[in-house]
């Protein structure tokens, strides 16, 4: 695994679905290469999971670790945009096809974890507060931070559906219809909420496609119209050579971000980072940084993991990335707070690390004019 308009009734969505045209996967026969990394006005986006017991509620305190970080005395602004996403709720229910021991979430479960990004005190209402309280210690950042929210994907299980009925009928997700209502009222039910929240300092700027399969898949293709439409972006981040990754545009994305994958796994060469520039630049691709806890000094192989975690940022500035390309950061569940709240010099060197690629890019002009970042 790595990853504005008013609401229009959870009573008209299937109505909706019925009224859209039939839709179907179309694959051209070759897709033309891009030169250069894609463009995208967002610089660095943070992947913050939430949902499950053992992620971040992102209370005010703990988002302020994440929106900012003192750098040669100075605190200093991070990240630009925000991905809100989560893959389970349990250790048994999964919102993705991902693991097989898993069993589908169903719709109060979808609710619960849309109902949690907009409960007082955490989630995007935490995040919000958090850039009130920095704003007013560290002055402006001199933009809004967008926001990205994870749209989870409707799928059976030994070919049954349990994720309950909408508008009183029983879904059924080996209808192609189903899947897209579903889909839809999730995607309403989020942007009416982000309207009645009335973020002062947050963005919504896109959906996310949380499923990282999109071949012959009608979905992706069907939930960008009606996205693009609703005035927002719709942006993926498929892991690498994922089936399809390089036609990321026949599939309706704004932008997709490829996954390197070589952090996890210490028999793949430093080369696959040079190898995922070049796949990024020839398909007009944003790329990811990829850490988890693993650079901790607690586990016995920090120091491996340490060097795979440089190793982007070396490869990265020494292809251009940094300089030119958008980025993702996964960090693992909490890997900045855990950071934060064991200081100590390698954790300590090890964020300054990061914040300082972060800051950098955020005042290199070059690479906001690129990105049509005012």
């Amino acid at each position: 695994m790595k990853r504005v308009l008013l609401s229009i009734g959870f009573f008209m969505v299937l109505a909706v679905a019925a009224a859209l045209p039939p839709f179907s996967f179309q694959r051209v026969s070759s897709l033309p290469s891009t030169s250069g990394y894609g463009r995208y006005p967002v610089r660095d986006i943070a992947l913050m999971y939430m949902g499950a017991s053992w992620h971040p509620k992102w209370t005010a305190d703990q988002a302020e670790v994440y929106l900012a970080h003192e750098l040669d005395g100075k605190k200093q602004w991070l990240f630009d945009g925000l991905l809100m996403l989560e893959y389970c709720n349990s250790a048994t229910h999964q919102f993705i096809p991902m693991q097989d021991d898993r069993i589908p979430a169903n719709r109060e479960e979808w609710q619960q974890w849309i109902d949690q990004l907009f409960t007082p005190g955490q989630g995007l209402c935490g995040i919000d507060q958090a850039i009130t309280n920095l704003k007013q210690e560290i002055g402006d950042p001199g933009f809004r931070h967008k926001v990205s929210i994870a749209l989870f994907y409707p799928y059976t299980k030994d070919g049954k559906t349990t994720w309950g009925k909408l508008n009183g009928k029983t879904m059924n997700f080996k209808k192609e219809a189903d899947q897209l209502a579903v889909c839809q009222w999730m995607l309403e039910e989020l942007i009416a909420k982000w309207e009645q929240a009335g973020f002062k300092n947050l963005d919504l700027h896109s959906f996310y496609w949380m499923y990282e399969k999109a071949t012959d898949d009608p979905l992706p293709q069907a939930m960008s119209k009606v996205i693009k439409a609703k005035g927002y972006d719709f942006i993926w981040c498929p892991w690498y050579k994922a089936d399809g990754y390089n036609e990321w545009k026949q599939f309706g994305f704004n932008i997709a971000y490829l996954q390197p994958n070589y952090f996890f796994h210490p028999t793949i060469a430093k080369s696959r980072l040079t190898e995922a520039c070049q796949l990024a630049s020839q398909y007009g691709m944003g790329l990811e940084v990829e850490v988890d806890n693993r650079i901790l000094p607690t586990n016995a192989d920090y120091k491996q993991y340490k060097d795979r975690f440089k190793a982007y940022l070396d490869v990265y500035k020494a292809q251009g990335v940094l300089s030119a390309c958008p980025l993702m950061w996964y960090m693992g569940d909490k890997l900045l707070l855990q950071w934060a709240e064991n200081p100590g010099k390698v954790n300590d060197a090890n964020f300054d690390l990061l914040a300082r690629t972060i800051i950098d890019r955020r005042k290199n002009s070059a690479l906001n004019s690129r990105l049509g970042i005012e």
